[in-house]
């Protein structure tokens, strides 16, 4: 065999393995980092409306209501990703995974965080204000665990 073939296929065998593990990161991983990108634009929600509600200006009704509803229906699907890799895992034989069910309870409070600043912002009610910031403190809580 060529001197030069047998070196690249050397080669490969030596990159590949790294290659399949960057680009199949763990389900964990995965969602893990979906909920604090999720979670980082829920935040930046919560920041405008309590600053308009602090001013007492007006916000943007439509724009807060439709980057909360897309929001939350990225929430939703990652509440309902995150227990079917479990269950997918404990099917495979591994125990429960600690990191999958935090990201199931950080997502729940995500979503009832983004539904109590919709509720604000069609009320004013300030109580719903309290109840998202409630709720982006125990995301908060979970993610320290994580």
């Amino acid at each position: 065999m060529n001197a030069r073939p047998m070196l690249l296929l050397s080669i490969a065998v030596l990159l590949l393995p790294g290659i399949a593990l960057a680009q199949g990161a763990s389900p964990e991983s995965e969602l893990r980092s979906k909920l604090f990108e999720l979670h980082r634009k829920a935040v930046s929600i919560l920041e405008r409306v309590e600053e308009s509600a602090n001013r007492g200006t007006s916000l943007d009704l439509d724009q807060m209501m439709e980057e909360s509803i897309t929001l939350s229906t990225r929430v939703a699907r990652l509440k309902d990703e995150a227990p079917a890799a479990n269950i997918q895992g404990m099917g495979r034989g591994a125990p429960m995974n600690k990191t999958l069910l935090l990201v199931t309870q950080a997502s729940m409070s995500l979503e009832a965080m983004l539904h109590a600043l919709t509720y604000f912002a069609g009320t004013e009610d300030r109580a719903f204000l309290g109840f998202a910031k409630e709720n982006n403190s125990l995301v908060w809580s979970v993610r320290k665990v994580m």
